[in-house]
C-alpha cells in the first residue's frame, strides 16, 4: 500500500513578513497489522513531518511552510492491513 500526494503551497520566509502558508493536515488511521507511514515532504524533498502508526489512531498535525512550490505527502505500509483517511487544508 502507497501513494502520493501533492500540496501546492505559496510561502515567504516569515521574517519577510509576506504570506507564509499554513498547512494542515487531520488524520484518521486503522492498522490491522504491520505499520503504516505517513511523511511530508517540501519542494527540496526534505522531509518536515512524519509519523508511523502500528494500531489505529486519529490526530492532527500543522506546520508553517517554508518554501513555496509543491510539497508532497507520502503514505507507505509495511505489511500493512487496515485504511487511512487524510485531509488538509492550506491557509495563509
Amino acid at each position: 500500500m502507497s501513494a502520493i500526494t501533492t500540496l501546492m503551497v505559496w510561502s515567504e520566509c516569515p521574517s519577510a513578513r509576506r504570506r507564509v502558508d499554513k498547512i494542515q493536515l487531520d488524520i484518521d488511521v486503522q492498522v490491522e497489522e504491520g505499520s503504516l507511514a505517513i511523511n511530508l515532504e517540501d519542494p527540496d524533498g526534505n522531509e518536515v513531518w512524519s509519523k508511523t502508526y502500528q494500531e489505529d489512531a486519529e490526530g492532527s498535525a500543522s506546520m508553517i511552510a517554508t518554501e513555496k512550490g509543491r510539497y508532497h505527502l507520502r503514505v507507505a505500509g509495511e505489511e500493512t492491513e487496515g485504511g487511512y483517511e487524510i485531509s488538509w487544508d492550506v491557509e495563509d
